[in-house]
């Protein structure tokens, strides 16, 4: 998968990162490579944007196997 890239200037807000980062950048890239053999996890202890109630709604219904914020360890500290 290639790198991704936003404007420093751009606020990466819930709707963004949705929207944006994950549904036209980052799961289309990776369903165009793995079709469905993946799993998705992200840090979600400093990212409000991660475990936003619809970005984990999303993922869930998006990915494959997609491990929740809360089995994620950094959210367990």
């Amino acid at each position: 998968m290639s790198l991704i890239f936003v404007n420093p200037d751009t606020k990466i807000d819930g709707c963004y990162y949705r929207n944006v980062v994950l549904m036209q950048q980052m799961l289309s890239s990776i369903r165009s490579i793995d079709g469905d053999a993946y799993v998705f996890q992200q840090d979600s202890h400093q990212y409000t944007v991660h475990r936003a109630r619809q970005t984990v709604e999303l993922l869930r219904r998006e990915t494959p196997k997609f491990i929740a914020p809360d089995l994620w360890p950094p959210k367990q500290c």
